[in-house]
């Protein structure tokens, strides 16, 4: 599994995710063209690639220059400020190596005090077209609930995914058109039109 960061003035953030991840192959795209933090990188890790871009490319196209230095079978897309362990990762290999038919892993998020971030439930675009009243408090009950189990969702958002390498090369990663949100969004779209399944 190789680990891939898009980074935009983000390198606090990043160096407490990295004490997390010391055996995994990790490559750092830069969007910030006056960053400094190469040299404190390579004291945590020397084997991290680091690349720092001219200009602010944007998510997709940041993360798709990492995704072509890529040459493991598995990779995780991770956020700087996500904090994610060794354990945990091998955890999502495990789950996609069990289903025949799966194009993308998501763990469950939990923000810093222990709570489930519930953004699985629903689509983004249909959350916002909610009709009533009732819609809404249904949604709003299930974004309460800490699921239990692997199960197949619509989307996932953000970080961390861990994808099949041969497989997002096929298919393609985040659309370039997006310069950042809901990049995620329609890479999930594109998994399911192929017939595949999302599960967190």
């Amino acid at each position: 599994i190789t680990i891939i960061f898009v980074l935009y003035k983000s390198g606090n953030i990043l160096y407490e995710n990295l004490k997390e991840l010391k055996n995994f192959k990790k490559i750092i795209i830069d969007n910030n063209p006056s960053s400094t933090i190469e040299t404190e990188l390579k004291l945590i890790d020397k084997k991290i690639v680091y690349k720092k871009m001219n200009s602010n490319l944007g998510m997709s196209k940041a993360a798709k220059i990492a995704l072509d230095s890529v040459n493991t079978n598995f990779f995780l897309y991770l956020t700087a400020d996500t904090i994610i362990n060794e354990k945990n990762i091998l955890n999502l290999l495990t789950i996609y190596k069990k289903y025949p038919n799966i194009g993308l892993v998501a763990p469950i998020h939990l923000d810093k005090k222990g709570d489930y971030s519930g953004n699985y439930f629903c689509h983004p675009l249909k959350r916002i077209i909610n009709r009533n009243k009732f819609n809404k408090n249904i949604y709003k009950s299930l974004s309460k609930l800490l699921p239990e189990g692997d199960f197949s969702v619509s989307t996932v958002w953000g970080a961390p995914i861990l994808l099949k390498t041969s497989l997002i090369k096929e298919i393609g990663f985040f659309d370039q058109n997006f310069f950042m949100y809901f990049e995620d969004v329609d890479l999930c779209d594109r998994i399911i039109d192929k017939g595949l399944e999302i599960i967190e």
